[in-house]
Parts: C-alpha cells; sequence; structure tokens
C-alpha cells in the first residue's frame, strides 16, 4: 500500500508525518458520513452514506458513492479540521461536509479524469440481484438513480436512492462526462483483517468526470429525487458562505485555555473535540444524542454516550450535555435501568443507569466549579433528578440484586461479547464496578437530600452508604495469597480475575478503599495487565482466555486480550489521582499512546476502539465515541491547571 504524507493544521499548530493509506471522515451531524482512502477504501463501510428517518425510533443508513479517484496517486493528505485535503504532485482536492445530505468537492490545478465509484445500497443490503443504476443528465445536473429491486426479475421495487451531481464553480461550467457502466470486484482489507463479511463486494465504475483545470462539484443524495435535487441548488448557492461557517465554528469549538507545550497532545486534543461534535447528532425526529462510533454504531448507545459525555462537560457545552442527560432521565426502566440503546436492543445493560448518575454528577461540579450552577439547575432539576434517582436506587435492589449485593446477568455489562456457549467469561454475577456505581448513586442521594434540605433522607442513605461500602469492601478486596498480603480488588463476587475494571470502581467511587489500598490494588492490578506500548490488556495475561491478537468480529479477542483506549484513558485519570508521580510512567505511555492513535493510525483525527495487546494498532470501530470523551478528560486532568 502507498506510504503519504499525512499533515494536521489549524492556525498556527502543525505536525506532519509518513504514514500508509490514511483514511478521513466527516459527518454532517444528521448521521451522515464521507469516508474516504487516500488510495484505496479498506472497509465496505467507508464512502458516502446518509441517515433515512422511518419512523420515531427506526432509521436506515444508506450508501451512496464508494469512491472518487483521479489519475494519479495522491502524496499527502491534509487534516484541516473543517475539512481535508488530498494533494497530488500538481493538483489538489478538498472535501467538505455540511448539515445536509451533500458534501461539496473542489479540485485544482488538475486536467484529466474523476472516476466516480457507487456502491448504492442500504449498509447491510449485500443480495446484489436487482441492482439498476440509471444515469441522466438534465439542466446541466447529473442524476442518478438507484433502484434496489427484490430479485433479477425486476418486479418488486424495494427503494431508490438518487444521487445529483452539480457544478458550482464561478464560471459555473457544465459537467462534461462519460458513462462507464462497469461492475468490477473489490477486496476490503481492513474486512477481512476483522473476519468481517462479505469482505468482497461487486462496485459499479459509473463515470469518468471530466475536469478541466479547476472544478467544484456538489454531491446531493436522498431517497426523494427532487430532494437530492433541492439540496444541491441549496449548498451550490451558500457553498462560500457555509464553508466560511464551517471553519469559524471549528476554531470556535477547539479553542482552549489549557497550556499544552506538547504540540501532538494539543493537536490530538482540538482532534477529539472535533470528533465528539462529529458524533453529536441530531438525526431526524429523534432527539439530539452521541453516536457511538462510526462507521457501524451509528445509534445512541447508552452506555457509551454516558462515558463520552464528559468531553462535552469539560468543554463546558454545558446545555447539549444537560439535554442529552435528562432524555436520558426520562427514559429509565420500570426497573431502575436504561435500555442498552435507542432504538432499543435486547441485550440489558448493568452499568448506563450508574454512568448517567456519575455524569449528572459531573455536570453539577463543573457548573458549580464555572459559577453558572444555577444557570443550568433549577430547583425543579433537582427534585427532578432526585426522584429519579430515589426511585432507579429501589427499584435495582428490588429487580437486580442478590445476596445483597447488585447482580446482572450475563452480557450485560460492558464486557457484553463472548466466544461460545461454553465460555464461562461473561461477567453474570455481582461485578465490581457495578457496585460502585450504586455506591456512587447512593453518595449522590445524599447530596440532593442535603440540597433539598431533606435531613432525615440524608441521614438514612449515610447509613446505606456506609453499610454498602463495607459489604462490597469485605466481598470484593482480597489477597493474592495466604503467603502474600498483596491486595486485589476481585472482578466479581465469585470470580478472581483481573481485569481493568477496577479502574472504573476508583472512577465510580474512590472512596471504597484508602489512598494507600487503592495505590497497593493498582500496583498488583498493573503487574497482570500492562503492555509495554501503554496500555492495558482486558484481562491477566496469564489467563486462559487471553488473547494477543484483535480477532475482529468473532469476539475472540475483544474482551479477552485487546486494549480499549477509553479504560486505558480512564486508568491513566485515576494513577494520576492517586499518585501522579509514582505513575508518572504509565500516564505519560497512555497519553502517548492515545495520542498516537488520534493522530497517526485509524481514521484521521479521530479516536479508535481498540488496539491488539500485542502492539499497538487501531482496530475496532476507527471513530469511537467514548475514546475521543475520555482523552478530553485525560487532557483536562492532567494539564489544566
Amino acid at each position: 500500500m502507498h506510504n503519504i504524507k499525512l499533515l494536521h493544521i489549524i492556525e498556527d499548530e502543525a505536525e506532519e508525518k509518513e504514514v500508509n493509506n490514511p483514511s478521513f471522515l466527516l459527518t454532517n451531524k444528521k448521521g451522515g458520513y464521507l469516508s474516504l482512502a487516500s488510495c484505496s477504501n479498506i472497509s465496505r463501510f467507508q464512502g458516502c452514506f446518509f441517515l433515512k428517518q422511518l419512523n420515531e425510533k427506526n432509521a436506515v443508513m444508506y450508501k451512496v458513492i464508494e469512491s472518487l479517484q483521479l489519475d494519479d496517486v495522491p502524496i499527502q493528505m491534509v487534516n484541516n479540521f473543517f475539512c481535508i485535503t488530498r494533494k497530488y504532485d500538481k493538483a489538489s482536492e478538498q472535501f467538505s461536509m455540511f448539515y445536509n445530505n451533500a458534501f461539496l468537492y473542489s479540485i485544482k490545478d488538475y486536467t484529466g479524469n474523476l472516476l466516480l465509484t457507487l456502491d448504492t445500497r442500504d449498509i447491510y443490503d449485500y443480495n446484489d440481484q436487482g441492482r439498476i443504476y440509471s444515469i441522466n443528465k438534465i439542466n446541466d445536473n447529473i442524476i442518478i438513480e438507484y433502484t434496489k429491486y427484490k430479485d433479477n426479475s425486476l418486479k418488486n421495487t424495494l427503494y431508490k436512492i438518487y444521487l445529483v451531481i452539480k457544478s458550482c464553480d464561478e464560471k459555473n461550467s457544465p459537467i462534461e462526462f462519460e458513462v462507464l457502466n462497469k461492475w468490477k470486484k473489490k477486496e476490503y482489507e481492513y474486512d477481512k483483517k476483522r473476519n468481517s463479511q462479505p469482505n468482497e463486494l461487486f462496485i459499479y465504475d459509473a463515470l469518468k468526470l471530466k475536469i478541466k483545470k479547476n472544478a467544484r462539484l456538489v454531491f446531493s443524495y436522498s431517497n426523494s429525487k427532487q430532494e437530492a435535487l433541492d439540496t444541491a441548488d441549496n449548498l451550490a448557492l451558500n457553498q462560500i458562505t457555509l464553508l466560511r461557517l464551517k471553519e469559524e465554528y471549528v476554531k470556535t469549538i477547539v479553542t482552549h485555555d489549557i497550556n499544552l507545550s506538547n504540540i501532538e497532545v494539543s493537536l490530538a486534543y482540538k482532534n477529539c473535540i472535533n470528533s465528539l461534535d462529529g458524533l453529536l447528532t441530531e438525526a431526524g425526529t429523534q432527539n439530539k444524542g452521541i453516536f457511538a462510533g462510526l462507521p457501524w454504531f451509528f445509534q445512541f448507545w447508552t452506555r457509551d454516550e454516558n462515558i463520552a459525555l464528559i468531553g462535552l462537560i469539560k468543554e463546558e457545552r454545558f446545555a447539549e450535555a444537560k439535554a442529552i442527560l435528562f432524555r436520558m432521565l426520562e427514559n429509565i426502566l420500570p426497573d431502575g435501568r436504561l435500555a442498552n440503546r435507542y432504538p432499543k436492543a435486547e441485550l440489558g445493560c448493568a452499568d448506563s443507569i450508574g454512568l448517567l448518575f456519575k455524569r449528572i454528577s459531573d455536570l453539577m461540579k463543573e457548573t458549580k466549579k464555572k459559577k453558572q450552577f444555577q444557570q443550568y439547575f433549577s430547583s425543579n432539576d433537582i427534585f427532578l433528578i432526585k426522584e429519579k434517582l430515589q426511585k432507579s436506587i429501589i427499584k435495582n435492589e428490588k429487580y437486580h440484586s442478590k445476596a445483597g449485593l447488585i447482580h446482572n446477568l450475563k452480557l450485560e455489562t460492558w464486557m457484553d461479547t463472548t466466544i461460545d456457549s461454553t465460555s464461562n467469561d461473561t461477567r453474570e454475577g455481582q461485578r465490581i464496578e457495578i457496585q460502585a456505581a450504586r455506591l456512587l448513586m447512593i453518595k449522590l442521594m445524599i447530596e440532593l437530600s442535603n440540597m433539598t434540605d431533606d435531613s432525615k433522607k440524608e441521614k438514612e442513605y449515610i447509613k446505606i452508604e456506609q453499610e454498602f461500602a463495607k459489604k462490597v469492601k469485605d466481598t470484593f478486596l482480597s489477597s493474592i495469597s495466604e503467603e502474600q498480603q498483596q491486595l486485589i480488588l476481585k472482578d466479581g463476587k465469585d470470580d478472581a480475575a483481573i481485569r481493568p475494571n477496577i479502574f472504573l470502581a476508583y472512577y465510580l467511587y474512590p472512596e471504597l478503599l484508602s489512598h494507600q489500598e487503592w495505590e497497593e490494588v493498582f500496583d498488583n492490578t498493573l503487574k497482570k495487565l500492562w503492555v509495554d506500548w501503554g496500555g492495558l490488556t482486558t484481562i491477566d495475561k496469564t489467563s486462559r482466555y487471553f488473547t494477543w491478537e484483535y480477532s475482529g468480529e468473532n469476539n475472540k479477542s475483544y474482551h479477552r486480550g485487546d486494549s480499549w483506549f477509553f479504560i486505558n484513558n480512564i486508568a491513566a485519570i485515576c494513577l494520576y489521582k492517586v499518585n501522579k508521580i509514582k505513575y508518572d510512567y504509565a500516564i505519560r505511555k497512555i497519553i502517548d499512546a492515545s495520542t498516537q492513535d488520534i493522530l497517526w493510525n485509524g481514521f484521521i483525527g479521530h479516536a479508535s476502539e481498540l488496539s491488539s495487546a500485542k502492539e499497538q494498532r487501531a482496530e475496532g470501530c476507527l471513530a469511537q465515541a467514548w475514546s475521543a470523551g475520555t482523552y478530553i478528560e485525560l487532557v483536562h486532568e492532567v494539564y489544566e491547571k
């Protein structure tokens, strides 16, 4: 594969490095995105996509374009934050996306062909029958109609998608093109590596657009031809203003007061702000939320949202954070929990309810710190939070307690996969971070009772906290062996496996252990989980389940070795709070690994989901919200004065 230079640049900060076939991802904040590689797409999930809302709860993601390619090979990719540029020996292309189902494509100093390849379909529709493209030119617009039939009889239409290509350069030059009408097989190397099927598809070379020196084109798409035409006209008319506003907006959101002498950390931090903003989505009739990740986690997963929300809170985007938190607050289920995702999935979720109240607590603290608490929290808000919290505590006790601890069923924590039905690593039982989350909720209940002058309830919950904290500590704190009095915090009541969830326990409820006890627990955990490139494995490296290499969709390594960037970032925050001098090496290595991932691995300027334990790589989903949000939090924790 081709190595090219990758440049991150915003205002007076810039860093460049040579990398292998980098890919970018831009979003329209309505669920759609554009992701292209510098040379050849590595995944079937790359290309141009838009989200179509079917009803209040359901939406479909459609793919339209596979790629745009010149008769040349790029030598540089430039991340300008508000747009992406691919540079060649003489020519350059610019891609920009706005708040609509379209993108703006500009090309300078190039005379030759621009190949438009399509792979139009429902994102999960891999049936190769009944795929018909029709290409026409109407009033200087190229209109491509894609019709998907049930089969090759072409009798039953399943759906239609329209692509409009419109010239909008200064001369408003008509588009010249040659129809190719050619199908070809494409192999996706990343999908093949992930064991993700299908990793070969037939894609469609539609057109060769004839470029004469310079051109500016709008690509607009919809299930409605008229809507695609209207969007193309609107973007063509307002392109200059929209570009300027986008550039100004991005510069505004990444402006910060943190003194970062390390340029790479500063650029990675700004990229994460921009990435999280891009995943902050208002799709159709749904409320605003944060997609868990792109290109394939295009839903609101409550666990991921709550963890990622710290990025908005730390960046003082309090109104947006509050709106998302209160949306979840109103959707607590009758058993006191939150659904796994919206739209609701069948799998239960044991941890997102505690994370919700963790983030409400964080929002309260940050608004108080900035002397803006009264602006964002009315007395009615406080009483509502208190009421919802109390009901959740009671119902969790009623429906999910066992032997005095909170019990979760299999796959209900963030470690929500297993290898097969015979594996005994589903984490069913009483888990340490779930107990810590309950303690956090009880502690917040004490605070809210105090704020509302409810002394009776405050005393009641102080007693509950003391008793429950003692039970959790007595149950989970243990010695490595009778001979070695070194402390560990067990992952489960009946499971002494070493996993990084003890960092989540500290993150949620640091009062569980003394300072010295936490240090000892952290010491022994790091011995078992640390990998030299700067991360933590998801299980003890001596475990029979441990896997060094990322195994992709078969889940063999997913929670059995793979190093997750969000938990690494949280671990570094915990280590910093407990003893920043003692753990300085580990903290710096984690920061460096996350920084390298954001800048030089995976999707340009986005934080990946995870890496193999063996060596640092960008793997899993390549733009993951909670990885970005926790990196923002980590930078604030370590560098903010």
